[in-house]
């Protein structure tokens, strides 16, 4: 039984990496500030989550204060995470923005190692050199163009933000139930979006009638059958393996901006993308 939930955990996770694949398409198609988007892309999120709990159980379930705690920890990052990536997306390439803001393992891997006893090995440690290499080319070919610059620095905090929202979501999952966690999740991350629109003075309405049903997709698509898939698949697999598996959002991000938004990867991206991928395979292949 356990392995058969093992199984189930691994096609989830390529599910839910080819869900949130379409995320960077959705917002470079929303008529509104990266702040809004998140927001009601998790405010919607958690609206459905609810929903779902209501109808399957009919109650939420209790979770101990100390837990909610971490899941309120969380959101805060998730936020933090979709507030730079999204502003990131305005200012780079699709295929820059995301094959820097999944490069979240070498964080992942590099506080298990501050934390832990575990030793770095000189392969490790080339491994992520080659990925830092890459993340440092394509920055490169947009050094003649100052936002794009600043849009590939916004996105790899974005990596730095996600890798630790799955941390902590791997510290509480084990014992506390998926819809419940990410509902709060969700919900924490667009409570502190929604005051950070106030803070920077962007209105909530109106937006273009499209624009509202992007809100609705990126919440369907890349949340519930993206992040809501990872969260679950957190309680059978090592965040490790989640995180390596998320290195395929940047190949069918890249593939969709071709198919969508007639937007070619540039040389330095294209040679810059392939170290960092090839840089995070060496870095897990014995790991996962």
């Amino acid at each position: 039984m356990e392995q058969e939930r093992i199984t189930a955990a691994k096609a989830a996770v390529f599910i839910g990496v080819l869900a949130v694949s379409f995320a960077a398409i959705f917002v470079r198609w929303a008529e509104a500030p990266p702040v809004i988007i998140a927001m009601y892309r998790l405010l919607f999120a958690a609206a459905l989550t609810l929903a779902i709990i209501v109808f399957k159980n009919g109650r939420f379930k209790k979770v101990a204060v100390a837990d909610i705690g971490w899941a309120l920890l969380a959101g805060f990052f998730l936020a933090m995470h979709f507030y730079s990536w999204f502003t990131s997306l305005e200012l780079t390439s699709v295929a820059s923005s995301t094959v820097l803001v999944t490069m979240q393992p070498l964080f992942i891997f590099a506080g298990a190692y501050l934390f832990s006893s575990k030793r770095v090995t000189f392969a490790e440690i080339s491994a992520a050199v080659i990925a830092l290499i890459g993340s440092a080319i394509i920055a490169m070919g947009d050094w003649d163009a100052a936002n794009a610059f600043a849009g590939d620095a916004l996105a790899l905090l974005g990596a730095l933000l996600v890798a630790l929202y799955l941390l902590v979501g791997r510290r509480v999952r084990s014992h506390v139930p998926t819809l419940e966690y990410t509902f709060i999740v969700y919900f924490t991350s667009a409570a502190v979006l929604a005051l950070m629109a106030v803070i920077t003075d962007k209105s909530f309405y109106p937006y273009p009638q499209s624009t509202w049903a992007i809100f609705l997709l990126l919440a369907l698509v890349p949340t519930l059958l993206g992040h809501s898939l990872f969260n679950w698949a957190l309680e059978y697999l090592e965040t490790r393996f989640i995180s390596v598996s998320i290195l395929g959002e940047p190949v069918g991000a890249a593939a969709l901006a071709y198919i969508f938004l007639g937007e070619l990867p540039g040389i330095y991206t294209v040679y810059g993308s392939s170290m960092v991928l090839f840089g995070l395979y060496l870095f897990h292949r014995k790991k996962v």
